[in-house]
């Protein structure tokens, strides 16, 4: 199920001092060589009963004990070649201190970059996050579920929505275990942590009509489910200050599948943006802007607007969406939306371990964590020509 490369650090004992310069104990029989190190061994040959030798390696700070008892515990466990046994202990404790994820495309641009923010957020809280990219259809998604419901994960993050697989989820009712959304839109069942996308169009609209443009595109595709709600809050934004949208100026690529195991998935999805904003570029009477619903639709654009000798942003202007690494990358730089996603993954991972030690009832089941978006100003929207 999974396709990414996983490391769980092993537990090591460190000695120094006095204790590092004696020699190691001379124990290691054949018997034991033959045989998993047990605390049983450990106990015999460090001289102390098994409860001492367990609380010692469990880092009881309760237990009190002399610090040349513990030494030689630890000493004694290094030599035998200790190492805990991480099903026994997490039978014990419920606990594995591992997180699960679901990304459904881990070969884009800002999935990869939430989940890096993801991974960086559970290791700074002391956890694990192993990622897993699921099926989108129905059977395949349950048995993957069936998986999932071991005793590995404490709990789940389920990123974006592409073709509401977070329904199909929700809808076999095999969850087990405390899960939550994370940018998948604020339709999906909570709990969730997602953007407040609303603002954030609000935002682009406000800055590009305060440039003076009035004649305002967009580009974008309602295959992810955030971005379907983009293109209903850009309507709404339009409408507030008074501006039509003409069905032209709205370029979907609806036809244009979401399916991130196709191998021609990523030729599909560079070459469909360009010939949307072709089609945006060449109207008898374009949009003076175009607003996209994300930093690769926008590279797009502007290679389109190159392709037809259309100069940016002095012809037409360009703005993106979650300020992906590509948005410094070119010229002139883009301005765009920011998705701020070391926020949102710190939110997600507290909120998770929070639910985990607490349950998944009361405030946690119903709660909706809208993270403020940040507009970027860079060198690609300027004011019309025709100001």
């Amino acid at each position: 199920m999974f396709n990414e490369h996983v490391r769980i650090d092993q537990t090591e004992y460190h000695l120094g001092g006095a204790a590092a310069a004696r020699p190691m104990p001379q124990i290691l029989s054949k018997s034991v060589r033959k045989r998993d190190v047990s605390i049983r061994d450990i106990a015999s040959g460090a001289g102390v009963s098994i409860t001492t030798v367990s609380r010692i390696l469990n880092q009881d700070g309760a237990l009190k004990i002399t610090p040349q008892t513990r030494e030689r515990v630890l000493e004694t466990a290094r030599a035998l070649g200790y190492q805990p046994n991480f099903i026994a202990a997490a039978l014990r404790s419920n606990r594995t201190g591992i997180l699960g994820a679901l990304s459904p495309n881990l070969a884009g641009t800002f999935l990869p970059l939430l989940t890096q923010e993801l991974l960086r957020a559970a290791r700074a809280q002391g956890v694990e996050l192993l990622v897993g990219t699921p099926e989108l259809d129905e059977e395949h998604i349950a048995a993957q579920l069936k998986k999932l419901q071991s005793l590995l994960f404490d709990g789940l993050l389920l990123l974006g929505d592409v073709l509401d697989y977070q329904t199909t989820i929700r809808k076999l009712q095999v969850m087990k275990k405390p899960y939550l959304s994370v940018c998948a839109g604020v339709n999906v069942p909570p709990p969730f942590v997602n953007m407040d996308d609303e603002q954030a169009t609000a935002l682009a609209i406000e800055y590009l009509v305060g440039l003076g443009h009035r004649r305002i595109g967009y580009l974008g595709s309602r295959q992810w489910n955030q971005e379907h709600y983009r293109v209903v809050y850009f309507r709404v934004m339009m409408a507030r200050h008074g501006l039509p949208v003409p069905d032209d100026y709205v370029a979907l690529m609806e036809h244009a599948p979401y399916v991130p195991f196709d191998p021609k998935f990523r030729a599909m999805w560079t070459v469909e943006p360009l010939r949307a904003a072709q089609r945006l570029l060449h109207m008898p009477q374009p949009p003076t802007a175009i607003l996209c619903a994300n930093d690769g639709f926008a590279i797009a654009a502007m290679k389109s607007a190159s392709q037809a000798g259309v100069r940016v942003p002095e012809d037409v202007s360009i703005m993106g969406y979650n300020d992906e690494i590509q948005s410094t990358l070119f010229t002139p730089e883009l301005t765009t939306i920011r998705q701020p996603v070391d926020l949102i993954a710190s939110a997600a991972v507290s909120l998770l371990l929070a639910m985990i030690e607490h349950g998944t009832s009361g405030e946690y089941a119903e709660t909706r964590h809208l993270i403020a978006p940040e507009l970027v100003v860079r060198g690609s929207c300027a004011p019309p020509r025709n100001r």
